[in-house]
Parts: C-alpha cells; structure tokens; sequence
C-alpha cells in the first residue's frame, strides 16, 4: 500500500519531512503539492502518479473541498477498488499507520487507522490545580 499525501503549497511536504524527522525515511509515503502552475497541472500529475501505482493508495488531504481533496476524490469515483481518500492530514496519521502499513489488510482498515489516530490526535492541553508541577494534563 501507498500513502500519497496532497495539499496545497508546501503543507504535505512538511508533513512528510516532520514524519520522517521523528521516525525514519518511509518509502511508501509520497507527496502531491497543487502550485502555482494551477488545477490542470495538478490534475495532470495527480492521475500520472495514481495511474502508475500498482498497490493500492491511500489518499491523505489537507482540506476536504480545496483541490487536492477534490481532484483525488474524483480519481475515486472511477476508481473506487483502488484508493481511498480521507482530508483533514495531520502528523499523528503519519505516525500511526505507517509503521504498521506492512500489516494492513485494506485500504478500509487504513481509513480506520487514519481516522482514529487523527482524531486522538487533537488534544487541548489544560493546566491541573492538582499539580504543583508544571505537567500539562490532556
């Protein structure tokens, strides 16, 4: 299986480079920008790079309704057996599944594992009165 994230600008990138910084070099995560050579550029490229793919791909977005989501989700629509696409990236996904990508039977079991992990990953970090050290409690 493929992760493949897109975003616009520089973000999935980012995420990619934070990842590989915390855990190591992960050569089933690629990267798909939308620049300043536009949507059709975009496109092009994103159905290059899918149509390539032998395994199947995950599709992780920054935004659900910006380009990038939108442009992997019709690829989607005709390719439904191929690729999944879930919006809303974020480092904890990364972290979660991809160590454990080798181990993932589907691509519905990696949409499960996106979601959780990105999810639990939002945390709002509150100060305890019960502490007197400066520990943050979530």
């Amino acid at each position: 299986m493929k992760v493949l994230v897109v975003s616009h600008s520089d973000l999935a990138k980012g995420a990619v480079a934070s990842y590989e910084f915390i855990a190591s070099q992960a050569p089933e995560l690629s990267t798909l920008v939308l620049n300043d050579q536009g949507v059709t550029d975009f496109r092009n490229r994103l159905v290059n790079w899918l149509d390539e793919q032998v395994e199947p791909v995950l599709v992780l977005a920054d935004l659900k309704g910006g380009t990038p989501f939108n442009e992997a989700y019709n690829y989607f629509l005709g390719h439904p057996d191929r690729i999944r696409v879930v919006s809303g990236v974020n480092l904890p996904m990364l972290l979660e599944l991809v160590p454990q990508i080798s181990g993932v039977a589907d691509l519905d079991q990696a949409v499960s594992i996106v979601v959780t992990a990105g999810q639990q990953g939002i945390q709002v970090a509150q100060n305890s009165d019960d502490d007197a050290d400066d520990d943050l409690d979530f």
